[in-house]
């Protein structure tokens, strides 16, 4: 043991702790740059092939503060690369922690999804991936339904599961959440939920700092979502002037009733145990006043004295109001409430659980389940494209097989009889064969780029919001990269609001579509595009999308916009007949041709053409039918009433976006024996039942188009169907 001295041993402990620290500090160094502390997707996960969903994104912040921009990749529907970039930059802040959300589309069941942060000088920052088995467990197949509840337990969701548990196959993903936060705060993302459930008892779901969720979730109800609102106990406050839920209320919100009396809950119910079983026992309510919808059930004598429950429409989506908690006693305990719970989700959605196992078999040789792909096929029909059948691939064949073997044979030993010359025989036979590939290939393929595109624009008349759905499928017949982008004609409207072009993807698990068990490679990303901004009024654009060779590439694209002027309709109805009365003008600068006006049961089809600016009366220019007599095709032959069957393989593609509008009216899968799950927030039948009238009419004019780069693709469309969707308020008299 050395003698060491007491300034020698101070000396070395010093240098020793000093090592200690520069090792912990070179370990854990405070980093420069920014850079990604968590990525996740969905709605706490849970996500659908297919549909607009929420990619959240919490970044951390280095020691300056910096610029940083952010690109992401999915793969689409094809199983191919789409890679997303910010248009512009956003700052983080020095040592500060940030959440950023954006918009993402995926189309395979085995993604991997690529995130990376880089500086707003294209400096590369860091990079996060989320590989398919993290994305498996809230991964949904593109016709599976959704349904979120937010708050306490209502019910709802051990209602729908045991429902769903009672087939082998489970159609519904179901989600529950005590607080808003993980409610994306754009509207967009919640395009994959088919139906949510709001309990409002809690005190605390109503914080400010919620704000922007519950903004959220009144644009997603105005867009076509289905809603319902249990509010009982907060009823005032939900209704009050700042809520964000306010224009979801279908009345003015008068006060707290509480009710001894339970009598009409128990009708409505059909129940067979009574709600209020003591003496004295209650349960509060929300009183509405004025009410907007239509009354379903009610305590009292009236249905004004007590509204319990009222089906309502805001915008195009469905509000079912319900004036009570169903989390709270005696609700909470009720033997029935399983049935009320039935009622209410047979008005608000009636086929959400149906088990359609037997038709989807019936259309399974076509290689869709979906309305969305019997549109698609009929895009792909080309006039200057002629499909080559398996059948004449394999006469061709058989007859080149049998002309270079056995008839080059008899060729060589019994006409020519020199069995040497084979070598020139096949040689030319080879060549022959050759240029006529060649050539039928030229025929069949067509020389030019070809555009089918269908058009769905909706007009609400109320509140002059336009809403445009595009379905757009370019051929080329050689290998070609295109930069395609959407425009569309601002005449009618302020050409304000976003617009987003995509890709289309085909739901099922047939032969291209995107619940196929198919791998997905994301090492590099095959096109790009620029991310949309809520603001920005100009159409995002696909940069580098290859197309093959003879191939077509289906796309999709949505816009929103406001109208310029006010719809000058009159519409009442006779509440004896309930029919329809008063007049009409079309307010687009296009002459509407075909045109038919639906209300409740009725449909007025009107003879002849509207003209720009043209006012026309119902009495006088319409004929009126029963709505099933145009949708379903149904008349009367020989005594008996009669449909035409809905055709699957049809290629009518006004018909089919006719039936995707008014889907559940028509008959739904009874009738079509197909889905309308990728498009369902199109279908207008709950509309239709709320008393609110549709004009649907065709259009010659197309309204948006293609472009690829700086030129327009006018020339090269083959088809453009526009549909028009007009909905008009109707006057009860």
């Amino acid at each position: 043991r050395a003698n060491i001295s007491p300034p020698l041993r101070f000396g070395i402990w010093a240098l020793f702790l000093v090592g200690i620290s520069s090792a912990m500090a070179w370990g854990h160094p405070q980093k420069e740059s920014p850079s990604i502390k968590s990525v996740e997707i969905g709605i706490e996960g849970n996500f659908k092939l297919g549909f607009w969903t929420n990619l959240r994104i919490t970044i951390e912040g280095g020691q300056t503060d910096q610029a940083c921009l952010l690109n992401w990749s999915a793969p689409d529907g094809e199983g191919i690369a789409a890679k997303t970039m910010d248009p512009s930059s956003f700052v983080v802040e020095a040592g500060s922690t940030v959440v950023q959300e954006r918009l993402i589309r995926v189309g395979r069941r085995r993604p991997e999804i690529l995130i990376e942060l880089l500086g707003d000088d294209g400096e590369f920052y860091d990079r996060d991936r989320l590989r398919s088995n993290q994305l498996n467990a809230g991964l949904m197949r593109s016709d599976e339904l959704f349904v979120v509840e937010l708050g306490n337990d209502s019910g709802f969701m051990k209602w729908v599961s045991d429902r769903t548990g009672q087939s082998d196959d489970q159609p519904v993903q179901m989600a529950n959440f005590t607080s808003p936060l993980p409610i994306p705060t754009d509207w967009l993302a919640l395009s994959s939920v088919d139906l949510m459930v709001v309990s409002t008892s809690d005190p605390s779901l109503w914080e400010p700092k919620y704000e922007a969720q519950w903004k959220s979730v009144t644009e997603w109800v105005r867009h076509g979502g289905a809603l319902v609102l249990l509010c009982g106990q907060q009823g005032e406050i939900v209704s009050s002037a700042e809520s964000p839920l306010k224009p979801l209320i279908p009345g003015t919100f008068e006060s707290l009733v509480v009710q001894t009396s339970s009598a009409g809950a128990e009708m409505f119910t059909a129940a067979a145990d009574q709600l209020l079983k003591e003496s004295g026992a209650s349960f509060t309510a929300s009183k509405l006043v004025d009410v907007s919808g239509s009354i379903v059930a009610y305590e009292g004598k009236a249905a004004e004295d007590l509204p319990l429950v009222v089906a309502s429409t805001y915008g195009t989506g469905d509000v079912l109001w319900v004036a009570v908690d169903l989390d709270l006693p005696p609700f909470s305990s009720w033997k029935s409430r399983a049935n009320l719970i039935s009622k209410l989700m047979d008005l608000i959605y009636p086929d959400l659980i149906a088990d359609d196992t037997t038709r989807r078999g019936r259309v399974g040789h076509l290689g869709y389940n979906d309305l969305a792909g019997q549109l698609r096929v009929s895009l792909d029909q080309f006039s200057q494209v002629i499909v080559v059948t398996f059948t004449s691939v394999a006469i061709l064949v058989t007859f080149f097989i049998l002309l270079i073997g056995p008839g080059d044979f008899w060729l060589l030993k019994y006409v020519i009889r020199r069995m040497e010359w084979t070598w020139v025989t096949s040689v030319l036979t080879i060549l022959i064969f050759s240029i006529l590939a060649v050539v039928l290939f030229n025929v069949t393929k067509g020389s030019r780029v070809q555009v089918n595109q269908a058009e769905l624009v909706d007009i609400d008349a109320t509140t002059g919001e336009v809403r445009g759905t595009v379905w757009a499928h370019v051929y080329t017949p050689s290998l070609k990269k295109f930069d395609l982008w959407l425009d569309r004609d601002n005449e009618f409207s302020k050409g304000i609001g976003r617009t987003l072009l995509t890709w289309q993807g085909l739901p099922g698990s047939g032969l291209g579509g995107m619940d196929a068990q198919l791998n997905s490679n994301l090492m590099q990303a095959n096109y790009r595009s620029q991310a949309d901004k809520p603001t920005d009024s100009t159409s995002n654009r696909l940069d580098e999308l290859a197309i093959q060779v003879a191939s077509t590439r289906p796309l999709t694209a949505s816009w929103w916009d406001e109208m310029k002027g006010p719809i000058s309709a009159q519409l009442y109805a006779d509440q004896r007949n309930n029919s329809l009365h008063g007049d009409l003008t079309n307010p687009l600068p296009y002459t509407l041709d075909r045109a038919v006006i639906f209300y409740d049961n009725w449909a007025y089809e009107v003879t002849g053409d509207i003209d720009s600016g043209e006012t026309i009366s119902i009495e006088g220019q319409t004929v009126e039918k029963t709505i099933q007599s145009v949708l379903a095709r149904r008349r009367v032959v020989d005594g008996n009433d009669v449909s035409d069957p809905w055709d699957p393989k049809s290629n009518n593609i006004p018909r089919i976006l006719e039936m995707m509008s008014f889907y559940r009216v028509a008959g739904g899968r009874n009738y079509t024996s197909l889905n309308n799950r990728l498009h369902s927030d199109l279908d207008w039948s709950s509309v239709l039942a709320r008393r609110q009238a549709v004009l649907f009419a065709r259009t010659e004019r197309p309204i948006a188009e293609i472009h690829n780069g700086d030129s327009s693709l006018e020339t090269n469309y083959d088809q453009h169907t526009v549909m028009i969707r007009i909905l008009l308020p109707v006057e009860q008299r």
